[in-house]
Parts: structure tokens; C-alpha cells; sequence
């Protein structure tokens, strides 16, 4: 079905306050309860039978996930609440304006639930929104309840689309705001965007969609990251940790992506920002930034790109994939897979895509150029060695040198590491460049410390180091026992 592009001028959006729940099919109930209940803590509001209505410890809603037994694992529906009752009309208007299908639903449809409208939206998910529901028992401090990630409450929803660009333009005409992006020059690879006054409400991930990428539960503590994958280590489920934990660039969030029995992707994420001050600035980042995804520079893991969860539309029938219109995210980013660990085939009957992604044609510079905050970035070097040492009483086996010229020499850095000989250890110590035309100086930081047992011996003079284009560099030190090795190449671009 074709969607009309949404005016502005003759269409008014709800009033949208946060993503408020997901239902999600699982094949097998009771499994899903011992993993959402019993591992991770959710707390049971009410079991229908063939339904769960599971919420955290911080949400007085009836709900927060609800976990639907069905003959293949899928995404029915993500939910917002909107402000009042009027945004029920302004929905279904909405809507109907962009020629989606829809459907009015009397309160009790879903437990806890007033009146809702729902829709197959422009982007082909089922997006449901409501105004009433029903309160729950306060449990913040019920820390006697508690168990396995604590979660506190629903945060996000990242959905994966075919046009990250349309997605943008389409959360933007429902009145949510940009916070991070992830881009180039000419492409937008990733969008977060909110209504609450947090990072994000709903997160575009490009790939063949739609198709559900993650559902997000906000825990308090990074401890409670922590101990859920000790909990999980423990249980020998460890192959139920897909990706982390570790800590988002965007977002600065703290994270673990696990995934449960039937392979919907779940992630515990606690420590974001507050976006509520008006004309909030969005922060763009470099699709080359290795930090955009984990903010210490960890590749991501092969099946957190490719694999997502079916979407199914108003008649609960699996929607269509479109393949990807913009260049893939990964390919532009060379990244590397299996660093964190957890290279593997997947075992999951999962969504998985593979389509081709053909080049952008149009450029978007003019949408990039739009956006306030430049743009981060890193650069490769071009080249690095080492060499080993003899006994601190000897002159050092080897030294490095670089014969890569840089493009920028301001921007050259030297970095050294060094392995130590048996019975002598040394700090490896590293000097900044002296090129030409940019003459600069500072202390240097380690990126390993080398000793060897059973002797210890340490200088507490800093080495010197002087590296000029084409020509050797060699550490100086009293105890003579720190090789180098050689970085050069131009440095970040912010």
C-alpha cells in the first residue's frame, strides 16, 4: 500500500509522552517466563494463560512487555501513550491522513488498557497508542521483590527500516526529537530520537525492514548489568549474552544485548542524559568512529547488524521485508567481527537479512548540513612496530622507525609498548612526534606495563624520545629496557 507523505499544515500529530510497552510471540511460554521472570526479575502483573503482562519495579502501568504464546517468535505491536483522550482522535486522523490502515479498539482490548487506536504505520510496524491505563501496586521500594537486573521500566524500542532517512521524517512529523545520529558526508546510518526527556524513545537501525531490533529496560545501576551476566555465566546460559556489556557512545549508555529462548533481542541499558531543555542540540557521530557503538572501541558482533525480529501487521500476518536503501552501516565502517568474544552461527530462527544494499544515489548532505553539532571523528594510522630489549646493562636489539609519511603531520602521534626481558622490567614510555614544521612535546602514557619476576627493576626518570620523518628513534632510559613501538598517521578530527 502506498503511504502519502505526511503535511505538516493540514495533519496534527498526537501528543505522544513515551514508548510505553511491547508484545512480543513467543513459542513457548513457560520458557519465556523462566528467562523474563525468573532470570531477569520482570514482575507479573497478570497471566492470562496464553498471555503474560510483565512490567519492572519503577512502572506504575499495568504493563510494560507483554509475552504472547504463538506459533513463531515475532513483534505484534510497539505501544506510546499519548496525553489524553483527544490524542485518540488526532491519531486515527493522523493516520488515516497518510492512507495507513487502522483500527479503533474499546478500553479491555488489551488488559489495563483504555481505548486505543492502532495503525500499520509508513514504515510497516503496527504502533498502537492509548491514553488510559490502569495503575499497578507501587513497588520502587519493595526491594524484598527483587531479583536477577531489577528492571526498572521500558525505555526504548530500536526498530530496524529500509530508509533511516524516512524514518527520521516521519518521527519528526509525530513531533519526537533528535538526539544522536550516526552519518557521513552524504548518509544517515542511524537515528535516536524521544519524546520523554531522555535519549530516546525509538532508535533506527538500517537493514531490511521492518523488523524489531531491540526491545530496552532502563536498570538503575551498572552493577545490575554486571551481575545478570554473572547470573548467566553461572547458569551456563552464557551463549544468551550476545553483545556487551560495555558502554554506548551514543548515548553514553551502559549496556548488554542478551537474547531470550525464541532470539528476541533484549538489552538492560541504565546511565543515559536528560534532553528536555528546549532546542536540545543533537550530536552527530562519524560513522568511521569506532566508539559510536561502544564507546571503548569494541567491533560489534556479526548478528547484532543482520538479525532482528519479525514485524506482523493488523491481521497478525508477517510483514514484507524491503531491503536496505542506504549503504549498510557496517560495510561503511569496516568493522570488524568477533572482538568481544562471541563469534558464532546463530541458533535462533531468527529474521535475518540479506539483501544487497545498494549505494545511495541522492546525496543528504543537505539534511547533515541541517543538523548543529559537528560531526566526530577518527582517522587510521599507518603504521606500528616493536622490538624486544637485552639486559638493562646493554643498548636496546632493535629499534623502530616509520616510514609512512602523514597526510597531516600536526596530527601525528607516536605511541610505544615493549616487552620485557627476564629478570628486568621497564615502563614503556612514549614521546610526542617532532615533525616538521609542528615541533610539540608532552608526557607520554603506557599502553602496557611490562615485567618479568624475579627481578624488578624500575627507572623513575621518564625516557626521552625524538622521531624526525624517515629516520630511527630510540628511547633513552637509565636502565635501557624499553623498546618502542611506532604510531603515525592523523589524529581525531575533533
Amino acid at each position: 500500500m502506498h503511504l502519502r507523505t505526511p503535511n505538516p499544515a493540514t495533519l496534527t500529530p498526537p501528543d505522544v509522552v513515551r514508548a510505553a510497552y511491547a508484545e512480543l510471540v513467543v513459542t513457548d511460554l513457560a520458557r519465556a517466563r523462566a528467562f523474563y521472570v525468573d532470570l531477569l526479575g520482570f514482575v507479573v502483573t497478570l497471566d492470562a494463560g496464553s498471555a503474560l503482562y510483565l512490567r519492572g519495579y519503577d512502572e506504575l502501568m499495568h504493563h510494560n512487555l507483554i509475552l504472547r504464546e504463538g506459533p513463531a517468535p515475532a513483534a505484534a505491536r510497539l505501544a506510546y501513550r499519548v496525553r489524553s483522550a483527544a490524542d485518540l482522535d488526532l491519531a486515527e486522523a493522523f493516520f488515516a491522513g497518510l492512507g495507513a490502515r487502522t483500527a479503533r479498539l474499546p478500553a479491555g482490548t488489551t488488559p489495563g488498557v483504555g481505548e486505543a487506536v492502532r495503525a500499520e504505520d509508513p514504515l510497516g510496524f503496527t504502533v498502537e497508542f492509548f491514553a488510559d491505563a490502569d495503575w499497578a501496586e507501587r513497588l520502587q521500594q519493595r526491594y524484598d521483590l527483587r531479583r536477577g537486573a531489577e528492571p526498572a521500566r521500558l525505555d526504548h524500542f530500536n526498530i530496524v527500516v529500509s530508509d533511516v532517512r524516512a524514518a527520521y521524517d516521519y518521527y519528526t512529523s509525530l513531533g519526537f526529537g533528535l538526539s544522536e545520529t550516526i552519518e557521513d558526508e552524504d548518509t544517515l546510518y542511524a537515528a535516536w530520537m524521544f519524546r520523554k526527556q531522555t535519549v530516546h524513545d525509538v532508535a533506527f537501525t538500517g537493514g531490511a525492514g521492518p523488523r524489531v531490533h531491540h526491545v530496552a529496560f532502563f536498570v538503575h545501576e551498572s552493577h545490575q548489568v554486571l551481575r545478570t551476566c554473572d547470573i548467566l555465566g553461572s547458569l551456563r546460559m552464557e551463549d544468551q549474552i550476545e553483545r556487551g556489556p560495555g558502554r554506548h557512545g551514543v548515548s553514553n549508555a551502559f549496556y548488554v544485548y542478551l537474547r531470550d529462548p525464541d532470539g528476541h533481542r533484549v538489552e538492560l541499558y541504565t546511565s543515559d542524559y536528560y534532553t528536555g531543555d528546549p532546542g536540545h542540540p543533537p550530536l552527530r557521530w562519524s560513522v568511521r568512529d569506532p566508539r559510536r557503538r561502544d564507546f571503548w572501541g569494541h567491533p560489534v558482533v556479526e548478528s547484532w547488524y543482520t538479525e532482528a525480529s519479525t514485524v506482523l501487521g493488523l491481521d497478525g500476518r508477517p510483514r514484507p521485508l524491503a531491503p536496505e536503501k542506504q549503504p549498510a552501516e557496517a560495510g561503511a565502517a569496516r568493522v570488524q567481527v568477533g572482538a568481544d568474544g562471541f563469534t558464532r552461527l546463530s541458533r535462533y530462527p531468527f529474521s535475518r537479512s540479506t539483501a544487497s544494499s545498494p549505494s545511495a544515489s541522492r546525496a543528504r548532505s543537505t539534511f547533515l548540513s541541517n543538523l548543529p553539532t559537528a560531526v566526530f571523528g577518527i582517522s587510521e594510522t599507518n603504521v606500528q612496530f616493536s622490538g624486544t630489549c637485552q639486559r638493562a646493562t646493554f643498548s636496546p636489539r632493535n629499534f623502530a622507525s616509520s616510514a609512512a609519511s602523514a597526510v597531516a603531520p600536526a596530527r601525528s602521534t607516536t605511541q610505544a609498548s615493549g616487552r620485557s626481558p627476564q629478570r628486568l622490567s621497564g615502563t614503556p614510555i612514549t614521546a610526542a612526534s617532532c615533525t616538521a614544521g609542528c615541533a610539540i612535546s608532552s608526557f607520554s602514557r603506557s599502553t602496557e606495563e611490562i615485567h618479568s619476576p624475579p627481578d624488578l627493576i624500575t627507572s623513575l626518570i621518564r625516557s626521552v624520545m625524538v622521531k624526525k620523518p624517515r629516520s630511527s628513534s630510540v628511547p633513552t632510559s637509565p636502565v635501557r629496557s624499553q623498546p618502542s613501538r611506532n604510531f603515525s598517521g592523523a589524529g581525531s578530527l575533533w
